[in-house]
């Protein structure tokens, strides 16, 4: 990898925290093929406290009532299963600070 502002190819492995924010966020209405039956849904830009941004399906809550600035909590879940095999894909989705 490199870095597009410096060039820089010295990376440093970071963890990241399992919290962020919404930047912004969409409701999908019409979705490709293998997501279907989940629409409509809320796809988001999370930010984490260490500045990492990263788009993901918000989920446990009306995809309306996604806004800027709202808390979520990053969990490790099912996307979707793949072809006729039933390969299962996992992933990070974004749930609600309820409190």
């Amino acid at each position: 990898p490199v870095c597009p502002t410096c060039g820089g190819k010295d990376f440093q492995p970071t963890t990241l925290s399992r919290t962020g924010k919404v930047v912004t966020s969409t409701v999908v209405h019409v979705p490709p093929t293998e997501f279907l039956m989940e629409a409509p849904f809320a796809m988001a830009i999370i930010e984490t406290p260490e500045g990492a941004r990263l788009m993901t399906q918000v989920v446990d809550c009306e995809p309306q009532s996604v806004q800027p600035g709202m808390e979520v909590q990053l969990e490790f879940r099912l996307i979707r299963k793949e072809g006729k095999s039933g390969i299962l894909c996992y992933g990070h989705k974004a749930v609600p600070v309820r409190g």
